[in-house]
């Protein structure tokens, strides 16, 4: 290939065999698709959402919430079968008695779009790989002009800024912390929300990065 770009910086130079390919790698991150997720009226009634594969990690932290927040209407998105039956049987007796929180459907971006703005926490859970590079989530939910408490991230904080436009944690206690200062902070929880819509549309749409590219390889 002329040119590569990686979603994942670290990519750029694990993937950089000498001088030469390092000038023709490039770090492009993910984007928003503005057409597809853009702020809709909608009344805040959920309280917590989260829509992505589940995983064990993901699995331990939404747990813990659901401890905790038992009072409060969360619904959790994704599609945990596996298609091995040893495991399908563990993990439907696991979410049996969570029916009402799990769901096992895969919803299409129209229904996503309206669930984060039925929300009034939106949760974004990167996976361990992700060091420098965020998932396609982060842009989406803003793009809602929802709010997003996501986990800390270096692409993320470095490019927009924490508390103004988006709400990071480091642990389980300061994520639990944030959970329930935000769910009582109605008109902080909006401007963020609104602060992270005017970013994310300002210039980090799908556009942008086409941009980019074409300044690349010379168009």
């Amino acid at each position: 290939y002329n040119y590569r770009f990686f979603f994942e910086k670290t990519d750029v130079e694990r993937l950089a065999i000498d001088e030469k390919s390092m000038s023709d790698n490039y770090f492009l991150p993910l984007a928003l698709d503005e057409e597809v997720y853009f702020p809709i009226d909608e009344a805040k009634t959920i309280d917590i959402s989260f829509v992505g594969k589940l995983s064990e990690d993901r699995v331990r932290v939404i747990d813990l919430i659901l401890t905790t927040f038992s009072d409060k209407k969360i619904e959790i998105y994704g599609n945990y079968k596996t298609g091995l039956k040893v495991l399908d049987r563990k993990y439907n007796y696991y979410f049996r008695g969570m029916r009402k929180y799990y769901k096992n459907i895969s919803l299409g971006p129209i229904v996503v779009n309206r669930l984060y703005s039925q929300s009034k926490i939106c949760l974004n859970l990167h996976k361990p790989q992700s060091v420098y590079g965020c998932n396609q989530r982060f842009f989406e939910i803003l793009g809602a002009k929802a709010f997003q408490l996501v986990n800390s991230n270096r692409y993320i904080e470095e490019s927009f800024e924490e508390g103004k436009m988006f709400v990071s944690f480091d642990s389980d206690k300061e994520l639990l912390e944030k959970i329930e200062y935000f769910l009582k902070h109605d008109a902080e929880r909006e401007q963020i929300a609104k602060n992270g819509y005017r970013k994310v549309t300002a210039d980090s749409k799908f556009s942008d990065r086409i941009g980019f590219v074409l300044s690349k390889i010379g168009f």
